[in-house]
């Protein structure tokens, strides 16, 4: 998965959800499941440089909603990644 978040230029945490979405997309595509997408919550850091040395965790979460009716791997890692990189804006 590191080598395809290289090639590829995005990071691991959108590789691996797209990858976890791989059976679901599979699933719609057969006729088992009519759903296109569900939600997930996703953990994100809330510190900036200036927070490095203290204890404690600054931890929040956002929502991205993972794209089960697409059925292009690329397309739902490009919808993933677009969600990832707003949340961290």
């Amino acid at each position: 998965m590191r080598r395809l978040k290289d090639a590829l230029d995005v990071p691991l945490n959108d590789v691996v959800l797209t990858a976890l979405t791989a059976p679901c997309a599979a699933t719609t595509s057969t006729g088992g499941c009519t759903w296109t997408a569900c939600s997930a919550w996703l953990p994100m850091s809330l510190r900036d440089a200036s927070d490095h040395a203290v204890l404690g965790n600054r931890v929040g979460y956002f929502n991205v909603t993972l794209p089960i009716g697409e059925h292009e791997p690329l397309e739902r890692l490009e919808r993933i990644r677009e969600q990832s990189a707003s949340a961290q804006a």
